[in-house]
């Protein structure tokens, strides 16, 4: 994977760009009340750019509160999906929130997304629980969320 990805926080100048990547990337996306609500001192967002002169394609959205993460949200671009993009930023995410002592970091992520799963799972992420009927489907129904964590002390990305 490329080590010349440009990950810098995002601020509400980005929030047109980054939330045209959510409603492409998610069948069911966040509203952009929601997006939009995802800011402040409590939250470690950030963006990533193929480089400088390309616009942002991929995203995380996390609350930190005293040590716990959670991360939010992260979306790739459809258009680049499957390159590394979406494990290259979870990584560097938790990077940084092992730099601010954080020491857990939570998730929860829909049963059905096998790719995601597998993802979180080969970055070390456990599933403890199962959020019954959490998720809307484009049917109408539920989906089961699997709520997944890691322990950031471990050393595992030192």
């Amino acid at each position: 994977m490329s080590q010349n990805f440009i990950i810098t926080p995002f601020s509400v100048e980005d929030f047109p760009q980054l939330y045209a990547i959510e409603q492409a990337a998610h069948a069911i996306p966040w509203t952009e009340g929601t997006f939009k609500n995802c800011a402040g001192e409590h939250y470690f967002n950030v963006k990533l750019q193929k480089n400088a002169h390309l616009p942002a394609c991929a995203f995380a959205v996390c609350q930190v509160v005293g040590t716990d993460a959670t991360l939010l949200n992260i979306a790739v671009d459809p258009t680049v999906q499957n390159q590394g993009i979406g494990g290259y930023l979870l990584q560097y995410v938790v990077k940084n929130l092992q730099e601010k002592k954080v020491a857990d970091l939570w998730l929860e992520v829909r049963e059905s997304n096998a790719s995601a799963r597998y993802l979180y799972e080969k970055l070390g992420f456990n599933a403890v629980g199962l959020r019954k009927n959490y998720y809307p489907t484009l049917d109408g129904k539920r989906e089961h969320a699997i709520v997944m964590g890691l322990h950031l002390n471990l050393g595992y990305w030192q």
